[in-house]
């Protein structure tokens, strides 16, 4: 806008104007929620148009008219927010969708940290489960022990070792001769937003033996 946030009497230049600042986002704001550090000018330099008519407020790229007084007269300027050229791909369409705009925030993750909860014991059967009591799960929080051990959370059971090696020769011997790393056998899988532990049949994973306790910290 002008230095003097004075607009032209012509009408033909009377349209609105933005300076470009300086926008540092803290992620992919098109893809999650975050939070965007702008560098303002100075404050001499935030201005309002002076001599907008009632008549051209919200038309062309001039902002909406605010009804509340209170509210108007602690404006300082208008920030307009769009999406960047260069975030649109050639011939195509980018979405915003926007559920909220504010300024002054911070990121902020809300979780408790859950110490030592006894999930039960092993019963030595196939497939057993149990469950955490405080869901949603962070998955990267989550310490499960055994008996005292501690166990590995895997992607997928299926792709755990047996407990018990089979064949004339061990499996633990291929490998080692080989050199490749043996399958995981002390796994469970989790689903973090039920809070569903799961550990292995025997052939895909051990069971957690009988009597076992089983426990867990978490956030």
């Amino acid at each position: 806008m002008p230095a003097d946030g004075m607009l032209p009497t012509d009408p033909a230049l009377r349209v609105a104007a933005y300076r470009e600042l300086d926008a540092r986002p803290s992620t992919d704001l098109l893809a999650e929620a975050g939070t965007v550090q702008l560098v303002l000018p100075e404050a001499n330099a935030l201005r309002l148009w002076a001599n907008l008519e009632p008549s051209e407020q919200g038309t062309g790229d001039f902002p909406p008219a605010i009804e509340d007084t209170d509210i108007a007269e602690r404006i300082v300027t208008w920030i307009r927010v769009r999406i960047a050229d260069d975030a649109v791909p050639a011939g195509g369409q980018v979405q915003a969708r926007i559920s909220w705009l504010g300024i002054n925030s911070v990121p902020v993750v809300q979780y408790a940290r859950i110490v030592g909860e006894v999930l039960g014991v092993g019963n030595g059967e196939p497939d057993q489960r149990v469950q955490l009591s405080q869901t949603p799960v962070l998955p990267d929080s989550l310490v499960l022990t055994v008996g005292g051990e501690r166990w590995e959370m895997i992607d997928d059971l299926l792709a755990a070792g047996p407990e018990v090696s089979t064949g004339p020769v061990s499996l633990l011997s291929s490998y080692a001769e080989s050199g490749a790393t043996p399958p995981p056998v002390n796994v469970f899988t989790l689903d973090p937003e039920s809070g569903l532990i799961q550990f292995g049949t025997g052939v895909n994973g051990r069971r957690p033996p009988v009597g076992a306790r089983i426990q867990a910290t978490y956030d």
